[in-house]
């Protein structure tokens, strides 16, 4: 832990991407609007902010609309005393922003104006394809409306992938493979520029990265992405459903991605971006490697990740971002690290209310609740999942499982849970219905 004597407070819808910063400084507090009932059995839970407990008008779902209440800058005021304060986020907004300014607080993390041009999958390519280091697959980008489906698919022989610029969790990524599917998309997005790959059979691959303040670049060792799973993500075929680490990709092409890492970490350093961010690659059946999008900010892995290496006793790559943005010298450098395990996440094909519920923490394998423990471990699973009568939108992570070992296998494009997670899976879903 690092004596820093001024506070940081996290802000953030989920609390569980908060959590890794209660081991990196004494004085970090965290701000979230979901008031979940595991929060009052958390250590630390007398430094957790949650909104939802002290209001029933529901806010805009942002990190902006959060830091905008009176209530939330009350508690900060309360625990700052005078100091210099820092605000950390899990996306740059423009309204923090605002916020921030007029109040002389800090940030940590990049500027909304930089990231969100960089995150545009369409703008980003336009940056990079100049540049054979980045490796991306072919690449068209063109204005839907004006796109005619039989071109397309005599042109990709069949199948072809449409990305809009933005979006999250794979719900602006479409495969399509009908007349039907891409007249829905065009006459939904006529006026939406769209960046056409082909369709490749393979698998998505991701890492973590950070771009320090003079340049370096830390790259962690690949994940499996699991994308458009029916068991886990059912009506949401593009969507992310989890990531693995158990099994390694091979060392060639970890050393191929770290290359493209590299480049790319000291290229955004030219633009003016330090910090976290994470890279999504495409492994094709016949071996290759093609970079698909950059997302300048923290990861859904980040938590599950700093954790994990928490657990090994190291230093975090996460924590290194928080470094790149406060008065802090560090003097070793990240020790990359093979993490084991993985996150397992089920997501609402619709909006729903959650009607049944179990608590969320950790649990051995004959489904006893072990209580309030988020690292992951051999021992038990972690499972994190929404609360009775809590809102979950379409497209939502309606619970989470995480533990440490091998959470499954590739049974060619699916992903076949282990035996114990399976079990779990299923328990679970007698209260959380379908997925």
């Amino acid at each position: 832990m690092v004596n820093l004597r001024a506070p940081i407070f996290y802000l953030g819808m989920d609390f569980y991407q908060g959590l890794p910063g209660f081991w990196f400084f004494p004085n970090y507090y965290l701000i979230t609007y979901r008031a979940h009932p595991v929060i009052k059995k958390l250590p630390f839970a007398n430094r957790i902010f949650t909104l939802g407990d002290k209001t029933t008008k529901v806010i805009p779902r942002s990190s902006g609309h959060l830091l905008n209440h009176p209530l939330v800058q009350k508690f900060i005021i309360r625990h700052t005393r005078g100091d210099k304060v820092f605000l950390t986020f899990f996306k740059p907004s423009r309204k923090i922003e605002i916020i921030a300014q007029k109040k002389g607080w800090r940030l940590i993390g990049n500027r909304q104006a930089l990231a969100k041009r960089l995150e545009n999958k369409i703008q980003l390519w336009q940056l990079l394809h100049r540049y054979p280091e980045v490796h991306f697959p072919p690449v068209q980008v063109e204005k839907l409306g004006g796109l005619n489906y039989r071109v397309l698919a005599q042109q990709y022989k069949g199948c072809f992938v449409l990305q809009l610029g933005l979006g999250w969790a794979g719900r602006s990524t479409f495969k399509v493979c009908s007349a039907k599917e891409f007249v829905r998309l065009q006459q939904k997005y006529p006026k939406q520029w769209v960046k056409i790959t082909p369709f490749f059979l393979g698998w998505t691959l991701t890492n973590n990265n950070v771009v320090t303040p003079t340049g370096e670049v830390y790259s962690s060792y690949l994940a499996w992405q699991i994308t458009g799973q029916k068991m886990l993500c059912p009506g949401l075929p593009m969507a992310t459903c989890g990531r693995v680490w158990a099994v390694s990709p091979g060392k060639q092409l970890e050393n191929n991605a770290k290359k493209i890492s590299q480049f790319i970490g000291f290229w955004l350093h030219k633009q003016g971006f330090r910090g976290f961010f994470g890279l999504d690659f495409l492994l094709t059946s016949n071996g290759q490697l093609y970079f698909q999008e950059l997302n300048p900010r923290l990861t859904a892995s980040a938590a599950f990740s700093a954790l994990s290496e928490l657990k090994q006793k190291l230093r975090p790559l996460l924590f290194y971002h928080y470094a790149s943005f406060l008065p802090l010298k560090v003097k070793n450098q990240w020790q990359r690290s093979k993490l084991q395990g993985g996150e397992i996440v089920s997501r609402a094909p619709s909006q729903r209310i959650i009607k049944k519920s179990v608590a969320s923490g950790a649990y051995n394998f004959q489904k006893q609740y072990l209580g309030a423990h988020f690292f992951p471990s051999q021992e038990w699973i972690t499972f994190i999942g929404g609360y009775r009568g809590e809102k979950i939108y379409s497209g939502s992570e309606v619970f989470r499982l995480s533990g440490w070992g091998k959470l499954g296998e590739w049974q060619g494009q699916n992903f076949r849970l282990a035996s114990p997670y399976r079990n779990f899976y299923y328990w679970i879903k007698q209260y959380y219905g379908k997925a």
